[in-house]
């Protein structure tokens, strides 16, 4: 007697079965299966589909965008309309605080594209509750501070930063935002960050101190450190020496080295003690290297 085998069709497959199919669909495939039926539109919608999508967000009119079904798990937004960074942001105070609103709700949110108004100099979230701002910004894996948040934004999140309550893996500081924090919560919040890069003044010789000190101490996560327009001459030479040989990348530019600084530097590179792959030493005057053993 011959056996009847039964037909399954991929019509027949459990949800389950089909958005695990859907996964393996590059973006352009995945938006043409769900155009063959109803059904299959409705699967697709399915945010787990969709996190690789960079949603983009000019203005109050694109809000919506960020309430649609398949974009509530979305990792990144491109935010901001063409304004140059040093004019003046076309986005109101409410249509801040309404887009911080929003992203509260998008749990994996964690990368702010670096693109026009957002990151500029010109933007103020000070007009946003702070608990708003904290939500979103202890999330990103990117922050860049251009005068966005108020001292009180800033001392908040460098704060959260110092007790390695962030996602933070890239820190950009070109602003006056860090001038009233401790010299400790400066240092515990920059080395709980893989790369910093320090472009003002406005960092105090105890905060640039201390963050030496720390990065002294097992446990720090910076590797990389870019330190441009900074004060680093009152450093001694000695902690300069073993905190640059213990990271992967140190450079700087426009910032003042003194030569024994430059010294204790070379010094353990050349016995071996060094765990640099990269070292850059910019806009240095003769001055600098004129008692550095050739």
């Amino acid at each position: 007697m011959a056996l009847k085998m039964s037909q399954t069709t991929i019509a027949n497959l459990p949800e389950e079965m089909m958005i695990k199919i859907f996964e393996l669909l590059p973006p352009q495939d995945l938006k043409s299966v769900m155009l063959v039926c109803k059904e299959w539109e409705e699967m697709g919608e399915d945010p787990t589909l969709w996190t690789w999508a960079r949603v983009t967000v000019k203005s109050r009119e694109d809000f919506h965008k960020l309430e649609i079904s398949r974009f509530q798990l979305v990792q990144e937004l491109k935010i901001g309309d063409n304004c140059d960074v040093y004019e003046d942001c076309q986005w109101t105070e409410e249509d801040w605080i309404e887009l911080f609103k929003v992203m509260v709700n998008l749990p994996t949110l964690n990368m702010l594209n670096q693109l026009h108004c957002f990151w500029a100099r010109s933007t103020n979230l000070s007009c946003v509750e702070t608990g708003l701002v904290l939500n979103v910004f202890k999330r990103l894996k990117k922050v860049f501070m251009y005068k966005q948040l108020s001292h009180e934004q800033s001392h908040q999140l460098f704060s959260a930063m110092a007790q390695n309550e962030c996602c933070v893996e890239f820190l950009q500081i070109r602003d006056d935002s860090t001038t009233n924090l401790s010299p400790e919560v400066f240092a515990s919040a920059m080395s709980n960050v893989e790369e910093v890069v320090l472009g003002t003044w406005k960092i105090t010789h105890e905060q640039m101190e201390a963050l030496f000190v720390a990065l002294t101490k097992e446990g720090s996560r910076l590797m990389k450190l870019d330190l441009s327009s900074c004060n680093t001459h009152d450093i001694e030479p000695a902690l300069m020496g073993e905190v640059v040989n213990k990271l992967e990348e140190f450079e700087v530019a426009n910032t003042w080295v003194k030569s024994d600084q430059i010294w204790e530097i070379l010094l353990k590179i050349v016995n071996g003690e060094s765990k640099l792959k990269k070292l850059t030493l910019g806009d240095l005057s003769y001055g600098e290297l004129v008692d550095v053993d050739p």
